[in-house]
């Protein structure tokens, strides 16, 4: 199925780069994830992914982050199927196909028109799953969701990628929507968003990043409350696959030791 051309904005193409480092791993003997949908859509989508300049071991970071929190998004749907997920600044990810949560759960992919409608044209439909072309911080999409029902919110890679009140104000916005439920989100230290900042202007797609997402939350969504922090450079897939050299496996203890541990972190927020 060609999808015609691609004409997306810098920050909308690092959901190409995301799609891409999943494709790669499903393309290897041992994969991570093993998401064949995400390497089927990078063969039916018409354009040169070489452009991006994805960083080198992409196909290992990027299926890690992915399924780790398809983990702990599983876990929420199993003990409460009859829920609604939100998958925020779903991008072109197929989380929703990877977990196959039952008919009850409500599934919503939220993101910019030009990315959901590349969706449409790569992914099938299936019950109980929506499409909402939107921004993510524009408060009339929540109207279009049943909210008597335990939520769900994933946003992978998404909230270094908006100002950090917006973020705020979207989960203040759901808390007091919602009768309870979990975020989950990765977010990056101040000083891990500038480095990769400055370093995304050398090559490849610039991006500007945001940090300090938890101070915020502390102070503007009280009803949150701090479930999980899980240091994504410990995880021991990303570990055992990057530790094949000398000097990457002494980052690692180095990091085991507390050097850059909390630089990028997994986050599992909960309320009600």
């Amino acid at each position: 199925m060609a999808t015609g051309q691609i004409r997306l904005t810098d920050m909308q193409k690092t959901a190409l780069s995301t799609l891409y480092g999943k494709a790669m791993d499903a393309g290897t003997p041992d994969p991570i994830l093993g998401d064949t949908l995400a390497e089927r859509a990078v063969r039916e989508l018409d354009f040169d992914f070489a452009t991006l300049k994805v960083p080198p071991g992409a196909q290992v970071s990027l299926p890690v982050r992915a399924k780790h929190l398809d983990g702990w998004t599983r876990e929420f749907v199993t003990a409460s199927p009859d829920c609604v997920v939100l998958h925020l600044g779903a991008g072109l990810d197929t989380r929703v196909y990877r977990v196959d949560p039952p008919t009850a759960t409500r599934w919503y992919d939220v993101d910019l028109p030009e990315l959901i409608s590349l969706r449409e044209r790569l992914y099938p439909a299936r019950p109980g799953y929506t499409m909402i072309d939107t921004s993510v911080t524009d408060p009339a999409w929540l109207d279009r969701v049943a909210a008597d029902l335990p939520v769900l919110v994933v946003a992978e890679g998404l909230v270094m990628h908006v100002p950090t009140p917006e973020v705020a104000a979207l989960f203040g916005r759901i808390t007091e929507r919602f009768p309870r439920g979990d975020l989950v989100f990765d977010v990056y230290s101040a000083l891990t968003a500038t480095v990769i900042s400055w370093g995304s202007r050398l090559g490849g797609t610039p991006v500007h990043l945001h940090a300090g997402l938890p101070r915020t939350l502390a102070t503007s969504v009280p009803a949150l409350r701090l479930a999980d922090s899980v240091p994504y450079l410990t995880l021991p897939d990303l570990v055992s696959r990057l530790s094949r050299g000398v000097v990457s496996t002494a980052y690692f203890r180095a990091v085991r030791a507390g050097f850059q541990r909390n630089s990028m972190l997994h986050l599992r927020y909960r309320f009600g």
